[in-house]
């Protein structure tokens, strides 16, 4: 045999070739072997009980026992057999524990010294890390994943007022089937923005996939792990609102999301490239001319295909999509407050004011907003909703939240007022009526009007309406006057007492 030994996949070149009965010299010329090392293989084949077919079938480490494990060479056998039982600890050693191949050897060689030498130790240990590392073709179905990811290249634009360049975050996107894809500039990595990228991406494709892959960002998953990563919420959120799952790539495994990593390398160069003379002034303008180059490249036909990614989609992918939600998803927010004892809880992002049942007065109470609604839970029970409003130390109310003596209270008017003071008397609705005409200011007149009111309940009535002719006659319809009034007031007022008789007291005949 020669004296440095080849592949055995050099080696089953040869055999091929040989069973194509080419010549030793043509043979020579194709592999760039020598013709003495091809004579020498071609005589182990022939040796070889085994036929040629038989013989290419075989694993590399199956082809070399079978060849160089018989006859004169059964100590080679012996040799492979010693260290193909050790060779998966070995191979551990130095993948997972960065044990150095020359290490590895000098145990190995402790242990067998009639062993491989150095090269060909490490020769079989390249062999069995090639087939641990042998590469799956994935055959996606229709709809079936949704691969999406950041671009590491950002896109430009320029700031009208500063003039600043301005660098935007690229989202890329693309189904596993057609390789329809969809790219998108985005101010930053921010769950908001990837929120609002994913909401337009399955616009763009009419639908919504099985299952939505992405990469290990922070506004995807919060802990990476290999089998139960941890998701963000609000991505979660996203998914059960379009009826998806999230299924994160594993880390430092590009392989996973192959289709986008390739579909990132297409969009530096048929997107990104081709606008780069092009100066964009906003955000919006950016995306504008994103989105025209995007829709040539899905228009674009396959390499040694007659369609392209788009007529793929539309003809084979699109229709097993599922519906999108008749509503866009909005961004939830979550935040546990207590209710005051005014009955309203505070949106502090908003400086915002909510009512809540009066009866969780105290409560802890569990809120999720979004853009456009509050929602307040209690122990999982929805217990009230409102309109966002975004008017800063604005309250919002629903009547039926307040307790009876909250509800008068807000009820407050003249026209209340009067007609309570119609029904004591007409007097009294007399004075309320004169006390609206003042110029003073409502508040005052309403607090005016709810102390006369406590003054009637406590004052006898003859006495209470005798003071409210006395208001009206003097034109101090007012709580200080009516307060003063009752007051002072004569203990009786429809009797006179008699006189005290006395003998210094003249009579009426002493005036005759």
């Amino acid at each position: 045999m020669a004296a440095k030994p080849i592949s055995m996949s050099t080696l089953k070149q040869i055999i091929l070739l040989y069973s194509q009965k080419t010549s030793v010299k043509q043979i020579v010329r194709i592999t760039g072997i020598s013709r003495n090392t091809v004579r020498q293989y071609i005589r182990q084949v022939e040796d070889s009980p085994e036929r040629l077919e038989n013989l290419l079938k075989l694993e590399d480490a199956a082809l070399e026992s079978v060849l160089f494990g018989k006859g004169s060479n059964a100590r080679q056998k012996n040799k492979y057999g010693g260290l193909q039982a050790r060779l998966e600890y070995f191979y551990h050693g130095h993948t997972h524990l960065k044990i150095t191949k020359y290490l590895l050897w000098l145990e190995y060689k402790e242990q067998d010294p009639d062993g491989y030498q150095y090269t060909q130790f490490c020769h079989h240990l390249q062999q069995l890390e090639l087939v641990k590392k042998v590469s799956m073709v994935i055959d996606h179905q229709p709809a079936d994943a949704l691969y999406v990811d950041f671009t590491g290249r950002k896109a430009v634009y320029i700031d009208k007022e500063t003039g600043e360049m301005i660098k935007a975050e690229l989202f890329v996107a693309t189904l596993g089937f057609s390789q329809y894809s969809y790219v998108e500039a985005v101010a930053s990595q921010s769950c908001e923005d990837f929120i609002h990228a994913l909401n337009h991406a399955l616009a763009y494709f009419g639908g919504v996939p099985a299952r939505v892959v992405p990469d290990n960002l922070k506004a995807a998953v919060i802990k990476s792990n290999r089998y139960e990563p941890v998701i963000n919420r609000i991505l979660e959120d996203w998914a059960n609102h379009n009826q998806t799952a999230i299924v994160p790539a594993r880390s430092y495994k590009p392989k996973d999301k192959s289709l986008v990593e390739n579909f990132v390398k297409q969009t530096y160069n048929r997107i990104l490239n081709p606008l780069r003379e092009i100066k964009f002034f906003s955000l919006k303008e950016l995306n504008a001319g994103l989105l025209v180059r995007l829709d040539k490249h899905n228009e674009e036909k396959f390499r040694k295909a007659d369609y392209s990614r788009k007529d793929l989609f539309l003809g084979k992918e699109k229709p097993f999509l599922k519906l999108l939600p008749l509503e866009v998803f909005q961004m939830r927010k979550y935040k546990t407050v207590t209710v005051r004892k005014n009955s309203y809880i505070e949106v502090s992002e908003d400086k915002n004011y909510y009512s809540i049942p009066y009866q969780y007065i105290g409560m802890r109470v569990w809120l999720c907003y979004t853009v456009s609604m509050i929602r307040v839970y209690f122990e999982g029970t929805l217990i009230a909703q409102h309109l966002r409003c975004f008017k800063k130390s604005a309250y919002t109310t629903l009547e039926q939240h307040l307790p009876s003596y909250y509800k008068e209270y807000k009820d407050r008017s003249p026209e209340y007022y009067i007609s309570k003071a119609a029904q004591y008397d007409p007097l009294l609705e007399q004075v309320f009526i004169i006390l609206f005409e003042s110029a003073r200011h409502p508040e005052q007149k309403y607090k005016s009007c709810q102390g006369i009111l406590s003054l009637s309940a406590k004052h006898e009535r003859g006495k209470f309406i005798s003071v409210c002719r006395q208001a009206i006659t003097f034109n101090a319809c007012h709580y200080s006057f009516i307060s003063k009034a009752l007051e002072h007031f004569p203990a009786e007022t429809d009797d006179e007492k008699p006189l005290p008789k006395h003998n210094n007291i003249r009579g009426k005949a002493n005036y005759q």
